[in-house]
């Protein structure tokens, strides 16, 4: 599955009902949903409606990302997704759930209620089964008609061919392997997506929290640029602040930049940097005590260098007196040895630290 819009480029829904929630009473109590008692049969007008509705939300929105699973227990809106693809004729019925799971998480009163669509189908070459939970909140467009449970055709219709009518809000589930053992960890098999009109394109974190988290059992995932920084930023102080001589930081710090900028791995992890690069045992383990100080996790992490890209272009080193030493990240691990050295004896008759550098270079240019 590589991006999003290839995993909702070939969308077939299977089944569709509609449920109608409500704002929360005047005491914030839940006020029951109307549930829509069969799936919808809809034309093929508005069935193609509702496809490139979906993905265009989906596949190609600033406005959608995929999420991490909060919870997939029993309940979870992934473990709904799953007995709704197993629910066959029972599906409408199944489906109630997805419409009190909502009227439960809406827990704010400013809330509004809205139209709660279910579907179920397949998306992807080769096509995997997802299902949908959308949220559209109501306008002056919708005429709703409810006869005896049954929220009618016209409603969806309206819902999905008014042209300023957005599908507001959508969780999506999207199942890797259906043919995947019985024991397998729903987090392992499942991909989830949300598509939010109120995020903002510079600000992914702007969705609505009681949709995604309540609702849907998500959780944005961790960022892999905000990560691989931190893992930058962390491991070059612990670095800095070792009680080691000059030329073995040296090291190091050009090992932090071979580990993030030159080895090809797609992602990063603490241990694998300890174990390739920090021999002593005993700064190993300082290394993963204060990695874990910084709540830094230990497992592996997407690498993502765009909020370091300066930071690994150019090492710097600097002396007293304002003398500096600067250069391209790869040409100080390759050109230049640092290496201390004892100097003339000072006034207490100790020996000065003095560093020696070797510029395997010709001078170029004096100015």
């Amino acid at each position: 599955m590589s991006g999003m819009s290839s995993v909702f480029e070939n969308i077939n829904i299977a089944q569709v009902v509609i449920h109608e929630v409500f704002k929360r009473g005047p005491n914030r109590e839940i006020v029951d949903p109307v549930f829509g008692e069969q799936t919808i049969l809809l034309d093929a007008e508005a069935m193609t409606a509702l496809r490139d509705r979906l993905i265009k939300a989906l596949g190609q929105s600033s406005r959608c990302m995929e999420m991490d699973l909060q919870f997939d227990g029993e309940g979870s809106g992934v473990d709904l997704a799953k007995r709704l693809l197993e629910a066959g004729e029972n599906f409408a019925l199944a489906s109630r759930e997805v419409a009190t799971k909502l009227a439960g998480a809406q827990t704010r009163q400013d809330l509004p209620g809205g139209i709660v669509v279910v579907l179920i189908g397949t998306a992807g070459v080769p096509g995997k089964r997802f299902v949908c939970k959308l949220k559209a909140e109501p306008h002056n467009g919708f005429t709703r008609v409810a006869a005896a449970g049954v929220i009618s055709l016209q409603f969806l219709k309206d819902l999905i061919l008014t042209p300023q009518t957005r599908l507001y809000k959508i969780g999506c589930f999207v199942e890797l392997d259906k043919d995947a053992p019985a024991d397998t960890p729903l987090a392992s098999n499942w991909k989830a997506f949300i598509y939010d009109e109120t995020m903002s394109t510079s600000n992914k974190l702007s969705a609505a929290n009681y949709f995604y988290d309540g609702f849907l059992g998500l959780k944005f995932p961790q960022n892999g640029a905000t990560r691989t920084k931190e893992f930058h930023d962390h491991t070059k102080d612990f670095i800095k602040g070792l009680d080691i001589s000059p030329e073995r930081k040296n090291d190091l710090l050009n090992a932090l930049i071979t580990y993030l900028k030159v080895d090809q791995s797609p992602s990063i992890q603490v241990a694998e940097f300890s174990q390739a690069y920090l021999a002593e045992p005993e700064i190993r383990d300082g290394y993963e005590g204060f990695m874990t100080e910084k709540n830094f996790p230990l497992t592996a992490i997407n690498k993502d260098l765009a909020y370091v890209e300066k930071s690994l272009k150019f090492r710097r080193v600097v002396f007293s007196q304002g003398i500096k030493l600067t250069g391209p990240a790869e040409q100080f691990a390759e050109k230049i040895t640092i290496e201390q050295i004892l100097g003339d004896l000072g006034e207490d008759g100790a020996a000065a630290p003095w560093t020696k550098i070797i510029i395997k270079s010709p001078i170029q240019l004096q100015e």
